[in-house]
C-alpha cells in the first residue's frame, strides 16, 4: 500500500500538502493527548494521595476527639458529687460498683482508683496490687489529666486480669509474647485542700476493639463523599501487624495480617502506598502513633479501594480521549477542507494546460477568490485569451500568406507556360531554312 501511495505523493501536490499540514496536527495532537493523559494521571493521583492525607488526618482528630471524650468521662465521675462523697465515706463496695458500671458500660479494660505510689485502692484482693507506672500518673498527681497510647506487654496485661490476655491476642500474630495498644487515661482526684491525694487510672484495650474503630470509620467517612465500591477503612497497627479494624464488611478480617505498603512515599512522616487486601488492590495512607513519651508506637491506616477510582479515571480518561479524537477529527476535515480549496484551482490549472497542450480551447472561468490562488488562476485564463488571439492572428496571417503565394504561384505558371511557348516558337523559327533572295 504504502509503495503504491509514495509515487502519487511524490508526484502529486494534493497529497504533498496534505501531509505538510495533517501529519504536523496529528502529531501535535498527539503529543497534546499523550501530555494531558499524563497530567490528568498525575494529577488525578495526587488528588487521591492528598484526599487519604485528609482522611487520615480527619482519623487522627477523631482519635483525639475519642482521647478528649473518655478523659471527660473520667474528669467528670471525679468530680462528680456523689463520687466525692463516697470516696470521702471511703465505701468500698459503692466505689467498685460505680466503676464497674462505668467500665462495663464505657468498654474500659480496667478502670481503678490508685494512692500516689500507683496502689490499688477499695478492691478486694488478696495482696495489694499497683498499676502499670506510667509518666501519665506522674502528671496527674501535679494535678494534671492526661491520655495517651501505650503498648502493654504480656506481664502488664496479666497484672490487670488474665482475661486481657486473650482479648488482646492477635490472630497471626506472634505467639511468644503477646503486646497490646492501649489508650491509657489518668484523671487526678484532689482533696477538699486541692491537694491531689488519689487518681481515677483506666485504659481502653484497642486490640480487637471494632466498637473504638467504627467510631473512627463513622466519624472519617460518614459523610465523606466516595465513588461507590471504595470500600473505605481505618485500621491500627503495632508491631507491623493491624489489631483492629473497622469498615464496612471487614470487622475482623484483617487483624493479623501484616500492613505493607507496596511503593510507599513518605511525606510528612506519612507513608502512602499500595497493598493487597484479600486479593483487592487497596490505596493506604498510614500515620504513626505516640505514646507519652513521643514514641512511635505504631500506625493509625486509612484505606481506600483502588478500583472505583481507577474506572471513574478511566472512564475521565476515555471522555478525553474522545474529546481529543473529536477535535482532531475536525481539524483534520477543516484541513482537508482548506488544502482542496487551496488545490483545486490550481488542479484546474494544470488540466486547463493539458487540454490546451492537447488542442482543446478551455478556460478555468471565473472563481470567488481574492487570493493569490484567484489573481494567478484569472491571470491564466488572461494569457490563454492572449494566446488565443495570437493564434488566430497566425492563423489569418498564414491563411494571407497562402493566398498570397497561391497567387504568385499561379502568375509564375502562366509566366512559365509564355515563356515555354516562346521557346517554342523560337525553335521553329531557327529550324525553318533560309532561301536566297
Amino acid at each position: 500500500m504504502w509503495r503504491s501511495l509514495l509515487p502519487r505523493f511524490r508526484s502529486t501536490l494534493r497529497y504533498k500538502l496534505l501531509a505538510l499540514v495533517l501529519l504536523p496536527l496529528l502529531g501535535a495532537m498527539a503529543a497534546t493527548l499523550g501530555y494531558t493523559l499524563y497530567w490528568f494521571h498525575g494529577h488525578s493521583q495526587e488528588a487521591l494521595n492528598l484526599t487519604l492525607r485528609d482522611h487520615l488526618a480527619a482519623a487522627r482528630q477523631a482519635l483525639r476527639q475519642a482521647h478528649e471524650e473518655r478523659q471527660l468521662e473520667l474528669q467528670q465521675l471525679a468530680e462528680s458529687p456523689a463520687f466525692q462523697q463516697l470516696l470521702a465515706e471511703r465505701d468500698a463496695r459503692a466505689i467498685q460498683r460505680t466503676l464497674l458500671r462505668l467500665r462495663d458500660a464505657k468498654g474500659y479494660a480496667f478502670l481503678h482508683v490508685t494512692g500516689v505510689a500507683g496502689n490499688w485502692l477499695f478492691e478486694d484482693t488478696p495482696a495489694p496490687r499497683t498499676s502499670k507506672p506510667s509518666p501519665l500518673t506522674d502528671r496527674a498527681l501535679r494535678g494534671y489529666a492526661g491520655t495517651a497510647l501505650e503498648v502493654f506487654s504480656e506481664d502488664d496485661l496479666a497484672r490487670e486480669s488474665p482475661l486481657l490476655v486473650e482479648r488482646a491476642r492477635v490472630p497471626g500474630a506472634n505467639r511468644g509474647e503477646i503486646r497490646a495498644m492501649m489508650l491509657r487515661l489518668v484523671q487526678p482526684i484532689a482533696n477538699e485542700q486541692g491537694r491531689v491525694t488519689m487518681t481515677l487510672d483506666a485504659g481502653l484495650l484497642l486490640n480487637n476493639n471494632h466498637n473504638v474503630l467504627f467510631t473512627l470509620y463513622n466519624r472519617v467517612f460518614g459523610a465523606a463523599s466516595l465513588p461507590d465500591g471504595a470500600a473505605p477503612l481505618v485500621t491500627l497497627v503495632l508491631d507491623g501487624t493491624r489489631v483492629a479494624t473497622g469498615g464496612d464488611g471487614w470487622n475482623s478480617g484483617l487483624i493479623g495480617e501484616r500492613a505493607r505498603p507496596a511503593g510507599a512515599v513518605r511525606t510528612d512522616e506519612l507513608l502512602i502506598g499500595r497493598e493487597r487486601l484479600h486479593g483487592e488492590a487497596y490505596l493506604s495512607a498510614y500515620g504513626p502513633l505516640y505514646d507519652v513519651n513521643g514514641q512511635r508506637v505504631g500506625w493509625l491506616q486509612v484505606g481506600l479501594r483502588e478500583a472505583p477510582f481507577r474506572t471513574a479515571f478511566y472512564r475521565s480518561a476515555g471522555a478525553l480521549l474522545a474529546l481529543f479524537l473529536a477535535a482532531t477529527v475536525l481539524a483534520g476535515w477543516f484541513a482537508v477542507r482548506g488544502v482542496r480549496s487551496v488545490i483545486q484551482p490550481i488542479e484546474a490549472m494544470a488540466e486547463v494546460a493539458r487540454a490546451t497542450r492537447a488542442g482543446a480551447d478551455r478556460r478555468i472561468g471565473p472563481l470567488s477568490r481574492h487570493d493569490e490562488i484567484g489573481e494567478l488562476a484569472r491571470q491564466f485564463d488572461s494569457m490563454l485569451d492572449e494566446l488565443a488571439a495570437r493564434n488566430r492572428e497566425i492563423q489569418r496571417s498564414a491563411a494571407a500568406l497562402e493566398i498570397k503565394v497561391a497567387e504568385r504561384t499561379r502568375e509564375l505558371a502562366r509566366k512559365n507556360t509564355e515563356l515555354r511557348r516562346t521557346v517554342a516558337l523560337l525553335r521553329k523559327t531557327q529550324e525553318r531554312p533560309v532561301r536566297p533572295a
